[in-house]
């Protein structure tokens, strides 16, 4: 059994590689098509509206519960709403900010040892039971669960009082997370037969073919994230490490780039994921049309929430 986190973004699930999936194609991106016509991912900008429209219902709730709560800023919208479930490089995207594993790596040592959540100096200078009526108050009282029932026949919880639930439930619904966690397995279903799909694997021996040519050993689509990924583990982490790392890293995902155009990939991955989605045709247009209608009222909610 699985528990559940609230935000949009964390509700996403990526299939392919070690980014998150979460939006449409951000504005001036070139990306790969997004299966059931993206109904479940979000642009930056509605990502952002979604963030701070329940963060600052947290923050209410929290003060009428007489506690003190930072809002936790929105983090990198663009980058979670680039990022591509076939991972198809946008040109732009790749010459200047490569897979953008550097350049996150940039922005922790640039933070040190500042927690992501501003919360955490707060409860830092709170007594024992002054803290866990805090949390009691924001993440509800972990005895009183809601299971929801996924379709690969597994349940997941999330919290039915507290603030956080609370947030959520103005928001986006009774009905959200059913209809949601539906059209994600769906969705993480076509996006698996696609890169399964013989022109897809096609492609993607070409490009590794083109990579090799380019003096880079890639049978995956994922391995040249890996690798850089890797040398960012292995680094000691200083700045001098890092501009290091990141010239290599800009330099394969132009290469990259350039060896996905040469082989195709993105017109491979959309004839691939309209075979996919073909081949679940009417399974899920009751879901699909009440995501739509839920989707569109949870944005008006969040637009008119957000200060």
């Amino acid at each position: 059994m699985r528990r559940l986190g609230f935000t949009v973004a964390a509700l996403l699930v990526v299939v392919a590689g070690c980014t998150q999936s979460a939006g449409h194609h951000a504005t001036g991106f070139k990306t790969s098509p997004r299966p059931l016509k993206g109904a479940i991912y979000f642009s930056a900008r509605e990502l952002a509206t979604f963030h701070t429209a329940e963060q600052s219902l947290i923050q209410r709730c929290m003060h009428g519960a007489g506690f003190r709560y930072e809002v936790i800023p929105p983090g990198d919208t663009v980058r979670v709403a680039a990022a591509d479930p076939y991972q198809i490089l946008d040109p732009k995207r790749a010459a200047t900010d490569g897979y953008g594993l550097t350049a996150i790596a940039f922005d922790r040592l640039r933070r040190g040892r500042q927690p992501t959540d501003p919360n955490d100096a707060l409860l830092a200078k709170l007594p024992a039971t002054r803290k866990e009526a805090w949390h009691l108050a924001f993440s509800g009282d972990i005895r009183r669960r809601l299971t929801i029932k996924l379709p690969d026949g597994q349940s997941a919880t999330s919290p039915a009082d507290g603030c956080m639930f609370q947030a959520h439930r103005k928001i986006y619904g009774a009905d959200w997370d059913t209809i949601f966690y539906r059209l994600q397995a769906l969705t993480n279903d076509i996006v698996i037969r696609a890169l399964k799909d013989a022109r897809f694997l096609a492609a993607q021996r070409a490009w590794s073919a083109c990579m090799a040519d380019a003096g880079v050993h890639a049978v995956t689509l994922d391995d040249p994230r890996r690798q850089i990924q890797d040398q960012l583990v292995a680094s000691n982490g200083t700045a001098a490490a890092l501009r290091r790392i990141g010239k290599q890293e800009l330099t394969v995902a132009r290469k990259d780039n350039t060896c996905q155009q040469r082989a195709g990939l993105a017109d491979a991955a959309k004839v691939a994921q309209v075979s996919a989605e073909t081949a679940l045709a009417g399974s899920h247009e009751t879901e699909l049309t009440q995501f739509r209608k839920l989707r569109a009222e949870a944005l008006k909610q969040a637009r008119a929430i957000s200060p």
